[in-house]
């Protein structure tokens, strides 16, 4: 497992009479500490007695670097007797190229933060939703910049000058297929006479 800055984390833990190893709730309630490191930190712990025996602790953690470690130590007297344990620890994550944290966003979303937010993140597939901002983006960031890219009014121009030339061809027709049909009047500017029949050659 790894954590994240800003992370909530919930651990429970036991309290029992060191002679018997019987579960009891402590002679007071129990103390957490937070220590980052090895030293300890001003987040705080809240503990809660859920039953006999039986607590919860509970810290946010704070702004955390890759390989940082963490953990909750508590203090509790049983019985007259006292004793610390350290109940749980962990370390952010290590990744090539220090991944920056990514966190739930609104509607369910991710959203990139923590000290390596600027760090680049490559993404295989697609992506789909919409994009709140995007910081330092340029024509050298994108394989076509956006000013080459054709408008909504050149493409209505495109669309109206297809439309007339299809307007046009559609008048075109095809006896045999794959030859237009041809009404020859002129040849080199000479009209043409005849219909080609017998007596009513082609002639100029």
């Amino acid at each position: 497992m790894s954590v994240r800055s800003g992370q909530s984390v919930t651990v429970l833990f036991t309290t029992r009479v060191f002679a018997t190893g019987v579960g009891t709730n402590a002679d007071s309630l129990p103390t957490g500490t937070l220590y980052l490191n090895g030293t300890a930190n001003g987040a705080t712990v809240t503990v809660t007695n859920i039953s006999t025996g039986l607590y919860k602790a509970a810290v946010t953690l704070p702004t955390l670097a890759v390989n940082d470690e963490v953990e909750i130590v508590i203090a509790a007297t049983v019985s007259s007797i006292s004793d610390i344990a350290v109940i749980w620890g962990d370390t952010k994550d290590v990744f090539a190229g220090a991944i920056p944290d990514v966190v739930a966003g609104g509607s369910g979303g991710l959203f990139i933060a923590g000290s390596n937010a600027a760090t680049t993140v490559n993404f295989t597939g697609n992506l789909s939703g919409s994009v709140g901002s995007v910081t330092g983006l340029t024509a050298s960031n994108l394989d076509v910049a956006v000013s080459t890219l054709a408008t909504a009014s050149s493409l209505s121009t495109l669309q109206t000058s297809a439309t007339a030339i299809k307007a046009k061809t559609d008048n075109l027709n095809y006896t045999v297929s794959g030859q237009v049909d041809a009404n020859i009047q002129y040849v080199n500017d000479v009209q043409v006479t005849g219909n080609g029949q017998s007596g009513t050659e082609w002639g100029p």
